[in-house]
């Protein structure tokens, strides 16, 4: 009888178990195929960016769908990748979530080392909390990535490899020692980034009849921001065209297009593209003229009817390409090699390619930056070769293309290329071998902080000396004298006292217990958009421990440690809305060291330069900045400017002298402008000008401390010299 109430009580206490729901882990309470969330649960949907393309040093974004099945609540999506120090660092979001409610978010991280799968943490209450897995594919730092905006690739992603030579790049980068690898994904309209930056890993942007309504207009400035900066942009328009008029997107383009009509005449694109021409076919193309603008260089690749058809235009530092056809369309979707034609289109030869004979110059076949022409057609080295001719529509596609696109560099001089940044990453070196140059010589710069240095030994000598003849010598005989030895019980803590205030006040004087933050900060101005971009590096000197927080005052910039961060724990990116911070948990008497990037619309001005007879440069300021210890660089010569206002007109001659500047200012002008008269100059623009801002143009907010700053802004605008 026991046995049986034994049994009976087990059914009822077993059978509720049974019932009940098995527990969810972590991974399984977000549901990642569907956007309809359980009660009370929470709803996640991930796409990263390009079907997973990563590249180190760039910043990924990553697109969250979220939908709320319960209350109002806050949630963070954390990721964490392995810094160049080997170190974890953590990249978050906060967002808030209203009660039943959806939202998008998109959260920026900058991948490490590692390679394989990696893990978005979306961290809210104890019910709506979970992970989701994404695959990653992994660039090299020489291979080509190429985004394509929309549902369909076109047969792009059948370019699997590119030759080693010039390719067009978003940053500069020397001939590669093997075959590149060319890598594409798909980009969803709705998932584009919100801000330039998160464009960085890829080379290309490809936008099949592009429909700029579609997007957000804050998607849309991302995309032309980070062409502006030095990104490639290919779209074709056709039918759709009337929704590009009055966009952003039009203003870029090199071409106004007015119409749209039907046309058999394509054997001359075809001929442009080194392609047989297909059979007779009525296709539909849009009726397009080019654009004329001083600063912008625009050249038709390939006409129809005597209108331009294929058309390609500088854009800041980058490039807008036009095709006034639609390639989901016959007879480009009967070509039986869609690689061979987007690798035309694109630049990208295969690795079989070989260069052609040098065409002048003693590099032994590399760019003679010295060597330019009015055009900037015929200032490369290689082109393609086509059964034993010289393609001259292929030499001039290649010619202009590359060289506004590309760093090539000496063979015997490798420019360095490891910081997340490179825009003032390139620093030759005479022994010929790619060294951190860059980054040691930055950070001896941002460590060089007033007071922290020790004070010269003499000083503490003289002062320890003086302290011993007070409380020894000095005060017994001064005490002997007025016969009162006993007082040395008041006077020798008195004098202790006085002495160890006049070492505080001393030291807080001269800076050393004050907080100091050091800051490089370069902007420069993109002629011919309506952009502008700043990147800077700071350090910051703590006197106690704490958590600094750093933050960007400019809407879509992003801050992060600078290499290893230098005495920073417990870090932690975030990316919000608006502008991106850092904080971190800094140690008493510590060096740490970040960066900031920014693309963000403003009008940076230009400057119009023309040469004289006499050897002299007449100089026009339409900048909307004063400028201090200007100068002109170009052809690896300097020209002293000095101050330069607003709308002011000087006449200046070729000189070296650069007057009385502090040491600091001149690393950073220097920098600057090489960078641009060795890397960029010769290409679209002839030269950089460059001159000292007398105020921060990104003011960064500092929390946890109050410290001294102690700021550089250099202003950087590239310009052509008229002959």
């Amino acid at each position: 009888m026991l046995r049986r109430l034994f049994l009976i009580l087990g059914v009822f206490l077993v059978l509720p178990a049974l019932a009940q729901e098995p527990e969810e882990s972590e991974e399984n309470k977000l549901i990642s195929d569907s956007l309809t969330p359980k009660k009370g649960r929470l709803a996640a949907r991930l796409t990263p960016f390009a079907d997973g393309l990563i590249r180190e040093g760039a910043w990924s974004p990553l697109h969250v769908q979220l939908a709320n099945g319960g209350d109002a609540f806050e949630l963070t999506l954390h990721a964490e990748e392995m810094g160049s120090d080997y170190n974890l660092r953590s990249f978050d979001r906060v967002v808030e979530m209203p009660e039943g409610g959806r939202k998008d978010a998109v959260l920026y991280v900058r991948p490490g080392r590692s390679s394989g799968t990696r893990r978005l943490m979306v961290r809210g209450d104890a019910e709506r909390s979970g992970a989701i897995d994404y695959p990653v594919r992994k660039l090299g730092m020489d291979d080509v990535g190429i985004g394509i905006i929309g549902e369909e690739n076109l047969g792009i992603v059948a370019i699997r490899d590119a030759w080693r030579y010039g390719v067009p790049s978003a940053q500069p980068k020397p001939h590669a020692s093997g075959q590149r690898s060319v890598r594409a994904g798909l980009v969803p309209e709705t998932a584009m980034p919100d801000r330039a930056l998160g464009w960085s890993a890829v080379d290309w942007v490809v936008w099949p009849e592009a429909d700029p309504t579609a997007v957000s207009g804050e998607a849309l400035d991302g995309l032309l921001g980070w062409v502006a900066t030095g990104g490639h942009l290919f779209v074709t328009v056709t039918d759709g065209y009337a929704r590009i008029q009055g966009t952003p997107l039009s203003e870029a383009l090199p071409v106004t297009i007015s119409g749209v009509q039907d046309t058999e005449a394509l054997a001359g694109v075809f001929q442009s593209l080194s392609m047989a021409p297909p059979p007779p076919v009525t296709v539909p193309r849009a009726v397009a003229t080019a654009k004329e603008d001083p600063q912008r260089h625009v050249e038709v690749l390939a006409t129809i009817e005597g209108d331009p058809a294929w058309v390609m235009g500088s854009y800041g530092l980058g490039t807008v390409h036009v095709l006034t056809l639609d390639l989901a369309q016959a007879p480009f979707t009967q070509v039986t090699q869609r690689d061979a034609l987007w690798r035309r289109l694109l630049w990208l030869p295969e690795p079989l390619s070989q260069p052609a004979e040098v065409m002048f110059g003693t590099n032994q076949g590399y760019w003679d930056p010295t060597r330019q022409s009015p055009d900037y057609t015929r200032e490369y080295w290689v082109s393609e070769r086509r059964d034993g001719v010289l393609t001259e529509d292929a030499e001039t596609r290649m010619a202009t293309l590359v060289a506004m696109s590309m760093v090539i560099t000496d063979p015997g001089c490798m420019p360095y290329q490891g910081t997340s940044h490179p825009t003032l990453a390139m620093h030759w070196t005479s022994s010929g071998q790619g060294l951190d140059s860059w980054t040691t010589a930055l950070r001896q710069e941002l460590s060089d902080i007033p007071g922290v240095a020790p004070l010269p030994l003499s000083w503490l000598m003289a002062f320890a000396g003086l302290y011993l003849l007070v409380i020894g010598p000095i005060d017994y005989g001064v005490l002997r004298l007025l016969d009162r030895q006993p007082w040395t019980w008041i006077t020798f803590p008195i004098t202790i006292a006085l002495f160890s205030g006049v070492a505080l006040v001393g030291t807080t004087l001269t800076k050393g217990s004050q907080a100091v933050m050091t800051r490089i900060e370069v902007v420069d101005a993109l002629p011919g958009t309506p952009f502008m971009r700043g990147e800077s590096w700071f350090g910051v000197f703590a006197t106690s421990k704490t958590e600094v927080g750093v933050k960007s005052t400019r809407d879509g910039a992003l801050v992060e440690p600078l290499g290893d961060g230098g005495f920073m724990t417990e870090v932690i990116v975030g990316s919000g809305e608006a502008s991106g911070d850092l904080t971190y948990l800094a140690q008493t008497w510590s060096l740490a060291y970040g960066q900031t990037a920014w693309v963000d619309r403003a009008d940076g001005g230009y400057v119009e330069v023309e040469t004289l007879d006499n050897g002299q440069y007449a100089l026009t300021s339409r900048l909307p900045v004063s400028l201090d210890h200007a100068r002109l660089r170009f052809d690896g010569r300097s020209v002293n400017i000095g101050e330069l206002d607003p709308d002011q007109s000087v006449t200046v001659g070729t000189n070296t002298g650069f007057g009385v500047i502090d040491d600091r200012t001149r690393f950073v002008l220097d920098a600057a402008g090489d960078f641009y008269d060795e890397a960029m100059g010769g290409h679209l623009h002839d030269g950089v000008l460059v001159g000292v801002l007398a105020k921060e143009y990104d003011g960064l907010e500092l929390s946890g401390l109050w410290p001294q700053r102690d700021a550089i802004t250099i202003y950087r605008v590239p310009v052509r010299i008229e002959k």
